[in-house]
């Protein structure tokens, strides 16, 4: 589950069957891996759920339980403008799971350095003086540091990021906080 503003939402992960089980597997349309149904549940499905999962979160993905439940449709603004996103997603969703991440840890060091370009590329954009400070569970990630502070484009921050406190004006220090 995962908590937005005043929601709980549940993720769904693909599929599931009981521990040490043959049983069925169950599940949703549009997050499970192609092969689920004939070589039942692996790491490289559980990581085509979590891109797919990711997928739906990120932009507006319509026909993914329909005409894209195993793939992405051609003409998606996020996925041109960001590349590695779209080929991080390509990869941990291919139809064949041998050409998918090998583990979660490999698809996980790949996404930390998605993120990394992106939020390099919103440095890079952001009108000049315009500072934001990244959350604490992403400046784990990051590694804290210059990086826990960035600029934002004129559409504003992303969910990931707030504004910094009250008379921070840069992340050197050069105006301490009000207070």
């Amino acid at each position: 589950m995962i908590q937005t503003e005043e929601q709980l939402k549940l993720i769904d992960m693909g599929g599931v069957r009981g521990v040490d089980s043959e049983g069925p597997i169950y599940g949703t349309v549009g997050y499970q891996a192609p092969e689920i149904g004939t070589d039942g549940p692996s790491v490289s499905s559980d990581l085509f759920t979590v891109a797919r999962a990711l997928a739906v979160l990120t932009f507006e993905f319509k026909g993914y339980q329909s005409s894209y439940k195993f793939t992405f449709p051609d003409a998606v603004p996020l996925l041109e403008q960001q590349e590695s996103f779209a080929r991080l997603l390509r990869r941990a969703t291919h139809s064949d799971p041998e050409r998918r991440f090998g583990s979660a840890g490999e698809m996980a060091e790949q996404l930390t350095g998605v993120l990394r370009e992106v939020l390099a590329t919103l440095r890079r954009h952001a009108p000049a003086g315009v500072l934001y400070r990244v959350q604490p569970e992403l400046q784990a990630v990051l590694g804290g540091g210059d990086e826990t502070l960035i600029p934002l484009g004129e559409t504003g921050p992303p969910s990931s990021l707030s504004r910094p406190p009250q008379g921070r004006r840069d992340h050197r220090g050069d105006a301490d906080a009000a207070g």
